[in-house]
Parts: structure tokens; C-alpha cells; sequence
């Protein structure tokens, strides 16, 4: 008896206590912190659990897009944390050669001997991975690799053609993630996983994407850590299953001649003493098949639904090119700028990274200098950063944002545009980075570009193709009202998994006729 009556004052002063310490961090954080005058959202002042429940949630793009609208282009997200909405802080933060990579970095894996480029904050470290997977990616590698990636969206092609003589409709999502996981197999290790034909390995992108999520979440919010521990246990089979199947595609390279491929192996070999784990940990080349997968998907979305855009763009493509052979990388290809035009425009309106890539001030930096961020000083230590998907939606940027206009690209062709509407489109381009920019860009940029080009192209060859009929045609879109007040704009749902993640758009494909032959005859010669 003694001792409730002797612990329960012990516990009452332990609860003020406590009670006291909350209150005092809380006031901190709100009236006294250096960021204090920048606006926000309350708990987000307070705590980092804020944008972490979002990203957990796969919707911090979106909660992200409604804070700009509401305080601004500056927004706290985070006791240490300030999102920027503006083409001047893109270059103040992305730009700025006194700029690292953010804290939060060090929060997304467990092992810092084992980061993969997008996770390696040293300086010097991400230059020697970032000069060897460079050599993989850079363009006139995939100029050698092209027919493998050709070969891959002819596969990609006849599944369309199948499901054109059977009436079925298709998951462009699920096709162009099948498509760029072969791709990403063959570039890595020359290995065929055949995702498009086989559901056998289609757990490769599945577990990848589940992996990006709890990373992205613990980037926001550190204690997330533990749950990511808790999910791995859990889900340890799935994880070995897939780590067993990565070191069995480098065992079987291993098995062959270095030159047996044109493939990332290849090139690396040589660098070993980066580490063995750096053969298996960067094979996924840092995502880029989910960028591509995302884009091309999205793009099929839009033009399905802007019927003007897609006569135009059918038209271009059909008159530019003789067959389908020439649909390859080149002038010809190059000449396609409505093409790059709606490819740009999907960027924009679809983001393939929603994940904010928080940056900070190098610690080492000693210039004396302030760290100014769009006019903004910024306090030493703090985390800055641009959500794209709010960027790109900026209206003071891009006028109707949510409508999808690929014209807004696209120079005057007499060439007799007033300095405004130059001075607009330059604004533009300043803030269009869907692949992020300066040094920490992402390397895998040309092979996406070739990747998506070719497969949109191509299709257009091929087939005709529309929105699936009923419901099914409506996954993944939602509806915002149009700047007329009487008509609604269809936008791509997006989840943000680090990579965008979407669901449809559902397509009915018809053939275009005896086209097709083409496409037949280049599947059995290979």
C-alpha cells in the first residue's frame, strides 16, 4: 500500500514533467525556432511524423500542392524543413555547387557501405559511382544497346497486337512497368527476365516498388525505421527471394565472357573495388525503368483523353517515318517535336518523381556566405527542397496547369513569338526537371528518353487505340473543374512510392491495318 501511495506522486511529477518538456518544444519550435516565420501547417512545425503519416499514405505530393496554394511559395513542412514553389529556388537549391544532399538521405538505408548512387550524400563518393554508371547510360551506350530495348518494345507491341484481336482491353501501367523491368534486366546483366511474357519474375517490380515506398517514407519521418525493420522481417521471404534471384543473375554473368553483352556488368568489372554489393545494388539503373514505365503510361493516358492532340501527334508520326524500322533513335526521331512535346507536357502533368529530394547547405561549406534560397536566408542545417508535382502545377508557371496543352512547348514556327511569351516558356523550362538537374541529375535520363520515344512512336505505327468502355476506362483518372467553369480535366492518379505509381489507363487497341505485317515479320526474325 505504501508503495502505490509513494509511487503515484512520483508518477504525477513524472507526467508534469514530461507535460512541461512537450510544452516547452512545442512553443520552441512555433515562436522561437529560426524557420519560426515561415507559414505552415501546425503539427508540421512541431513534428516530422506530419509529412511522414503523407508519405506513408503515398500522398504527400498532394498535401504538399494544397499547402503552396494555401501559404505560398515557401511552406515549413517539417521542424527543419522549408519546400520551395518557384523556378528561382531550383536553381538556388539544385543548382548551388554549396549544396549537398539533405540529412534525410542518411535516414533511407541501414548500411552506409552499401548506398546506391541516389543515396550517397559524400561528395567524392557519388562522383566515382556517378562517372562508372555514366559509362552504362550515357548516350552512346545506348546507341549499342538500342536493338536490345527495339527488341523489348516489339515484345511490348504484339501483346498489344493480341489484345487488339481479342477485343481485351490493357493495363498500360502494368505493360510499360513489365516493359521497363526487360529492359532494366537486359542493360544490367543481360539477363532475359522476361516480365511482358511470363509472370515468373514479376515480383521483381512489385518488391522494388514496396522498397522505394518504406524509403521514401523513412526519408520523411526517421523513426519510420523501425517500422521498415518490422516489414522486413515479415516479409523476409519475399525480400531473400528477391536478393537470391539479383545474385543469381551476377553469379550467371559472371559464368560468361565480359564482352558476352553490352551491359552494365560489362562496363563495371572493372571497378570492383567499388564493392561486390555494388554490382547487385545498382542494377535497377536508380529507378529509371519506373520513370520511363510511369511516363509512357501516363502519356497513353492524356492522349487518350485530348482526342485534337492525338490526331496531331498520329499524323506526325505516320508522316515522318516509312516504316516501323525507322522508328529508332536518329534525325528522323528527332524531328517528332510534337512528339517530345506531349512527352514533356506528361511530364509535367505526371511527375515520375514525387518524392522531395531534400538538400542542405554542405556542412563543410566555409565561404562566410549566407545560404539564400529564392531571396530567403536559410539557417545552417536546414532542409530545403521543391516538390515537383506542386511545381509543375504552379499556375503563376504554367497557365492552366492541370490542363494538358503540349503546344506550350512548342516555339512559334515563324519564329515571331513578343519577348513575354519567350520570357514565359524560359520561365518553364527553368522549372521543368522531371528527371531533377545539376550534378545529382538522374544518369539514367537518355536511356528513358529512348525508351519512351521509341515505344510511344511505334505504337502509333501499329495501332489506333482508345479509352477502355465503361468503368474500366476511368481507373486511375480523376477529374478537376476547367478554368471554363462548365467542363471537367482528366488527370493521371498518381501515388507517390518515391517513383510514380499509377493504375490504367485501361486502352482498347485496333491495328492499323496491314502495318501490322511489319511487326509480325521483325518478331520471327529475331
Amino acid at each position: 500500500m505504501s508503495y502505490v501511495h509513494f509511487a503515484s506522486p512520483a508518477a504525477m511529477y513524472l507526467l508534469y514533467l514530461v507535460g512541461l518538456l512537450l510544452v516547452s518544444f512545442i512553443s520552441y519550435s512555433v515562436a522561437f525556432h529560426p524557420l519560426r516565420r515561415f507559414p505552415g501547417p501546425f503539427l508540421a512545425k512541431v513534428t516530422d511524423a506530419y509529412s511522414g503519416y503523407f508519405a506513408y499514405r503515398k500522398s504527400l505530393h498532394l498535401v504538399t500542392y494544397e499547402h503552396m496554394k494555401k501559404y505560398g511559395d515557401v511552406v515549413r513542412l517539417g521542424p527543419n524543413k522549408l519546400i520551395f514553389n518557384s523556378a528561382r529556388a531550383v536553381q538556388d537549391i539544385y543548382l548551388n555547387p554549396r549544396v549537398a544532399k539533405g540529412e534525410p538521405y542518411n535516414h533511407g538505408m541501414f548500411m552506409a557501405k552499401h548506398r546506391t548512387l541516389l543515396m550517397t550524400t559524400n561528395r567524392e563518393d557519388h562522383k566515382k559511382k556517378s562517372k562508372v554508371i555514366g559509362a552504362v547510360l550515357n548516350e552512346r551506350s545506348m546507341r549499342i544497346f538500342q536493338p536490345k530495348v527495339i527488341k523489348r518494345i516489339n515484345e511490348f507491341l504484339q501483346i498489344l497486337n493480341g489484345a487488339s484481336q481479342s477485343s481485351a482491353s490493357v493495363n498500360v501501367s502494368d505493360m510499360s512497368t513489365y516493359l521497363a523491368t526487360d529492359i532494366a534486366g537486359d542493360l544490367a546483366f543481360g539477363h532475359p527476365l522476361n516480365t511482358q511474357t511470363r509472370e515468373t519474375n514479376r515480383f521483381f517490380p512489385i518488391t522494388l516498388q514496396k522498397w522505394s515506398w518504406r524509403v521514401n517514407a523513412m526519408m520523411q519521418f526517421t523513426p519510420l525505421r523501425i517500422y521498415n525493420l518490422i516489414m522486413m522481417a515479415i516479409k523476409y521471404k519475399e525480400t531473400m527471394k528477391l536478393m537470391v534471384a539479383i545474385k543469381n543473375m551476377v553469379r550467371a554473368r559472371e559464368a560468361l565472357d565480359r564482352h558476352a553483352y553490352h551491359d552494365f556488368y560489362s562496363v563495371v568489372i572493372d571497378e570492383i573495388k567499388l564493392g561486390d554489393h555494388f554490382l547487385t545494388s545498382e542494377m535497377w539503373p536508380h529507378g529509371t525503368n519506373f520513370l520511363a514505365a510511369a511516363t509512357i503510361a501516363s502519356t497513353f493516358f492524356y492522349l487518350s483523353r485530348y482526342p485534337d492532340t492525338y490526331t496531331r501527334l498520329a499524323e506526325e508520326v505516320r508522316s515522318n517515318f516509312s516504316s516501323a524500322e525507322e522508328i529508332q533513335q536518329g534525325p528522323k526521331l528527332a524531328k517528332c517535336k510534337y512528339l517530345r512535346s506531349c512527352v514533356d507536357e506528361s511530364l509535367r502533368c505526371s511527375p515520375p518523381v514525387l518524392s522531395i529530394l531534400w538538400r542542405q547547405l554542405d556542412p563543410a561549406d566555409n565561404s562566410g556566405k549566407p545560404f539564400i534560397v529564392d531571396g530567403n536566408i536559410i539557417p545552417q542545417g536546414t532542409q530545403v527542397g521543391v516538390s515537383l508535382y506542386a511545381l509543375f502545377h504552379n499556375e503563376s508557371i504554367f497557365e492552366d496547369p492541370f490542363v494538358y496543352r503540349p503546344e506550350r512547348w512548342l516555339e512559334s514556327a515563324d519564329g515571331t513569338e513578343d519577348e513575354e511569351l519567350k520570357a514565359a516558356r524560359k520561365m518553364m523550362r527553368l522549372a521543368h526537371i522531371p528527371f531533377a538537374t545539376g550534378d545529382r541529375a538522374c544518369p539514367g535520363k537518355a536511356m528513358a528518353w529512348m525508351e519512351i520515344m521509341i515505344a510511344i512512336a511505334r505504337t502509333f505505327w501499329f495501332f489506333d487505340f482508345e479509352k477502355a468502355p465503361g468503368k474500366l476506362g476511368q481507373v486511375g483518372e480523376l477529374l478537376h473543374p476547367a478554368p471554363d467553369g462548365q467542363s471537367l480535366i482528366p488527370e493521371h492518379e498518381t501515388e507517390d512510392w518515391f517513383a510514380a505509381v499509377h493504375d490504367g489507363p485501361y486502352l482498347a487497341f485496333r491495328r492499323r491495318g496491314h502495318f501490322i505485317d511489319e511487326l509480325e515479320e521483325a518478331m520471327r526474325e529475331e
